[in-house]
């Protein structure tokens, strides 16, 4: 099984490497590259995607979970003075339902059938929003996701996995911010 840790860094130094989007994806670093304990059998890549999202990978052939994470550098530090508490209440919003997923029960119901969980966390300087899910648990009860393929070879990306992403990516790119809820 494989665990794909995601994060995204918007620091200056980045920002001066690239700031148009480029037309493919970039690798930044290759396993070989990383400092890391001998006893770590993970696999790592970092990579930078076309909209300029730096992400992590990590692979562990022995983990019988997947995962993924979005970190954004804004946390408490970050709040007006006449708002405090703004980026975590901002943080608890985005678990409101999105465009596309409205309901706000989705996100935790989709993670479920696929036996994960979710969470986050405001910090001084960070916001992390993480999650994981049981790798291939529940592929088959989901009719509304594409999965022609009936490889069940260890090396590819479970529908838990596909879905969760897509669903976390969704709080970032249309958030429904619904007043009413």
């Amino acid at each position: 099984d494989e665990t794909d840790v995601t994060s995204s860094s918007t620091g200056e130094e980045n920002q001066k490497e690239s700031s148009l989007p480029s037309s493919s994806t970039v690798v930044l670093a290759n396993h070989e590259d990383f400092i890391r304990p001998d006893p770590d059998s993970r696999k790592y890549r970092a990579i930078r995607l076309p909209n300029n999202l730096e992400v992590l990978l990590v692979s562990s052939p022995e983990s019988d979970v997947e995962a993924g994470a979005v970190h954004v550098q804004a946390g408490h530090m970050d709040d007006l003075d006449h708002r405090p508490g703004l980026a975590h209440f901002h943080e608890h919003m985005l678990f409101l339902g999105t465009e596309k997923y409205p309901s706000e029960e989705e996100y935790e119901a989709f993670l479920s059938t696929h036996g994960g969980s979710s969470n986050a966390y405001t910090d001084m300087e960070d916001t992390n929003y993480y999650f994981s899910v049981t790798p291939h648990q529940g592929d088959d009860q989901d009719d509304d996701e594409e999965n022609d393929d009936d490889d069940d070879s260890p090396n590819k990306t479970s529908v838990g996995l596909t879905g969760a992403l897509d669903r976390l990516a969704q709080f970032f790119i249309s958030p429904k911010f619904d007043v009413s809820m």
